[in-house]
């Protein structure tokens, strides 16, 4: 399996190569890497890299982009009603499509953490 360090440098080589670009590759830590070619020296950090791009986008941005919604969406709802010193701990397998609305998919994990709190425990909890 490649490190995250292997996996950046590939990508690299790879938009070098689909760019028609050839600069020596020399590991770095801040920036990632140094390019080294035609005179010029240049440092390369990479940011960020999806390995499943299509001209529609990246399906993993898009997914990452609606978990980081709906996680602050949520952590709103929930610290709106419950005590910020309550631990609630969550295991969902959320349904994505393109039509999926976080504010659906919101409403929906809140109804079920609500109807499953014990209202009793959490306010002897906090009192």
């Amino acid at each position: 399996m490649l490190t995250a360090k292997e996996i950046e440098r590939l990508a690299v080589e790879k938009y070098l190569q689909a760019s028609n670009q050839s600069y020596e590759i020399e590991d770095f830590e801040s920036p990632d890497f140094i390019l080294r070619g035609k005179g010029k020296k240049i440092g390369c950090e990479v940011t960020e890299f999806y390995p499943d791009y299509s001209p529609k986008g990246s399906d993993l941005r898009q997914r990452e982009r609606y978990l980081n919604n709906f996680h602050q969406k949520l952590k709103t709802k929930l610290l709106e009603h419950y005590p910020q010193d309550y631990t609630i701990g969550i295991n969902y397998k959320p349904y994505i499509s393109e039509k999926s609305s976080t504010d659906l998919e919101v409403e929906s994990v809140f109804f079920n953490i609500k109807e499953n709190v014990n209202s009793r425990y959490l306010e002897s909890s906090f009192q």
